[in-house]
């Protein structure tokens, strides 16, 4: 479903990221920023949601439904 998501958003203009897990659940990615990480996050509220960062992709946990973002293995 990521990959729709990411196809509706350049068709209607929107940046934000969203993935709608198996059971219909709309969730939202979001981050918080500290002096030297970045944690990436996923809320239900689409307010203040972020695009997909580069070389990022979503995972669905198989037990909680819930999306995951990990990055790329590059090399």
């Amino acid at each position: 479903m990521g990959v729709v998501n990411v196809l509706k958003d350049l068709v209607l203009g929107t940046s934000a990221y969203s993935y709608v897990n198996k059971k219909g659940e709309t969730w939202w990615l979001h981050e918080r920023r500290s002096h030297n990480a970045t944690l990436y996050y996923f809320t239900k509220d689409e307010d203040k949601a972020i695009p997909l960062p580069k070389n990022y992709y979503v995972v669905e946990n198989q037990k909680t439904n819930l999306p995951v973002l990990k990055k790329e293995k590059l090399g």
